[in-house]
């Protein structure tokens, strides 16, 4: 199992932030809301508080909420009816949804890639690499490589994530809602899977599904390949590749992140019957899965 964070691109996203705050929609804000700001930022402590800190005090009330704690004086039904939709705004703008460009800065491309690209691109790279392996285990049998000694017995490959991560997976991919479609973080183990399949003539396409925590039956995944972004009539491994350049950080995430970093640079760095995998993704774990049969 691989653990998955966002922590490796904290100084290019602290940048961003940095220039989030200064656009005009935050600055509106800002000054729409600064008594509740101040409320907050008195009830908590006295450190200043802004939407962007919403997700702190909404996960700790939800939290303690579910534990059945008693939560503070100041944390009233019409607080949290209040704060609600501005956490919600927040998730979406550090996704990159609803900005419009501040300089040479596309918030709807620079935020998906740093913050989702990375887990997105491990994702397609191990795709490729099983199906290069398929491809390869068919034409010679017995000289197999020694990355393919290893890829071609695996049934699935897992990852550690957050519900952070998987919302900036779904933020990479293109979907309206930072919890596909609905305001806020996935919940509690949600998982979504891709899954490679190899049709008869030996092309290769994914599809990729959700399993939402609320869904009473497992088997009741939602095929969301059409929400997809450039997949709305499906995608071979390819299409799907070609769709996901513009969330790859180039040359490599670690330059990438120095470019942002410096930011006397433009940001602008975009990326130009079967054998399936699967990659299966839950607040906690993501798995890729290498199962056979025919599409």
């Amino acid at each position: 199992m691989t653990s998955v964070t966002l922590t490796k691109d904290a100084l290019g996203r602290t940048k961003l932030i940095e220039l989030l705050r200064q656009t005009p929609e935050f600055k509106e804000i800002k000054q729409n809301y600064s008594d509740l700001f101040d409320n907050l930022t008195k009830s908590c402590g006295g450190n200043p508080i802004d939407m962007l800190d919403f997700w702190c005090i909404t996960d700790t009330l939800f939290i303690e909420e579910q534990g059945k704690r008693t939560l503070p004086a100041w944390a009233t039904p019409e607080l949290r009816a209040k704060i609600a939709p501005l956490d919600a705004l927040a998730d979406d703008w550090i996704n990159g949804k609803g900005l419009n460009d501040f300089g040479s800065v596309s918030f709807k491309t620079e935020f998906p890639k740093i913050r989702g690209g990375g887990i997105l691109w491990a994702m397609i790279e191990n795709l490729k690499n099983k199906a290069d392996c398929i491809l390869e285990e068919s034409k010679t049998q017995n000289n197999v490589s020694q990355h393919c000694k290893f890829m071609n017995p695996l049934k699935y490959y897992v990852y550690s994530n957050h519900d952070t991560t998987l919302s900036a997976l779904f933020g990479a991919l293109g979907f309206t809602k930072t919890n596909f479609d609905r305001d806020g973080f996935p919940h509690y183990s949600a998982c979504a899977t891709i899954e490679l399949w190899q049709t008869p003539n030996s092309t290769f396409y994914i599809k990729f599904l959700y399993w939402p925590p609320d869904q009473q039956e497992i088997k009741t995944s939602e095929d969301l390949t059409a929400n997809i972004t450039g997949c709305e009539n499906g995608c071979t491994l390819d299409q799907f590749a070609a769709r996901s350049g513009p969330y790859k950080a180039l040359p490599t995430p670690r330059l990438y992140c120095d470019i942002v970093d410096d930011l006397n640079a433009s940001i602008r760095v975009g990326g130009g019957g079967g054998v399936s995998l699967l990659v299966l993704i839950v607040l906690g774990l993501l798995a890729t899965l290498f199962g056979y049969g025919f599409a």
